[in-house]
């Protein structure tokens, strides 16, 4: 992972001037690369945002196939930092172990935890379960431990599936959208969701294949002893 260097003696309160980073585009890699790179090139994405978003609760909100560079090496340049969450502590916390749940298998724990962070307690016992189903459905690609290939094709079945997910809770609870059926979900968490499709938007275009599970449980395994001295602090 590279990020260009800041040359703060040219900037100003307006201008922001770095190194300038060569290379190719994302497009050019996923038309051109062979699967090794594509790979390669996909999982330093994954765990650069994520990464850093489980260890540090801080992430690009805006990642999109031009905030990359790739080097002839396959590493990966990440540019435009000019919108970036950082998650509040109380939020950051169970978000972690949240993703904790999910990558262990352990789904009671995830489906009771995650109703309450994201805000789903008070919602119609079905309602719940439909959105958590979907929500599950939707994470399978770090909720499995088996090899996933994050195509168009993924993408798009994903999409497909929320939209039958609102029919299954309009045919079952009806039409109005009612407190019953909405979820109350903390603002901050609006920005997690943008980063995460626009992640998997940019792996699409690559078509990278990996155990994107056993990626993410070894990240948030090393990342462990930081994170916890980052919380004592």
């Amino acid at each position: 992972v590279i990020v260009p260097n800041v040359y703060e003696s040219h900037c100003g309160h307006n201008v922001l001037t770095s190194e300038f980073i060569r290379g190719r585009s994302i497009r050019e890699v996923a038309q051109d690369a062979d699967q090794e790179t594509r790979d390669r090139v996909g999982k330093a994405i994954f765990r650069f945002t994520l990464g850093n978003a489980f260890t540090k609760g801080v992430f690009n909100t805006d990642p999109h196939p031009g905030n990359y560079i790739v080097q002839p090496d396959g590493q990966v340049a990440f540019l435009d930092f000019g919108s970036v969450k950082f998650l509040p502590r109380e939020l950051h916390a169970p978000w972690r172990k949240l993703a904790w749940h999910l990558v262990k298998g352990e789904l009671d724990l995830w489906r009771s935890e995650g109703s309450r962070l994201l805000g789903m307690d008070h919602m119609d016992a079905r309602a719940r379960e439909i959105n958590q189903e979907y929500q599950l459905y939707s994470a399978a690609v770090i909720a499995k431990d088996e090899e996933i290939t994050v195509d168009r094709d993924l993408l798009r079945d994903a999409i497909q599936q929320g939209a039958a997910t609102a029919k299954r809770i309009i045919k079952e609870l009806g039409v109005m959208p009612t407190k019953g059926k909405t979820m109350r979900m903390p603002p901050d968490f609006v920005m997690v969701a943008r980063m995460q499709v626009g992640l998997f938007a940019v792996l699409a275009q690559l078509r990278p294949r990996a155990n994107w599970n056993r990626i993410l449980r070894e990240m948030l395994e090393s990342s462990e002893a930081e994170f916890l001295a980052d919380q004592r602090r």
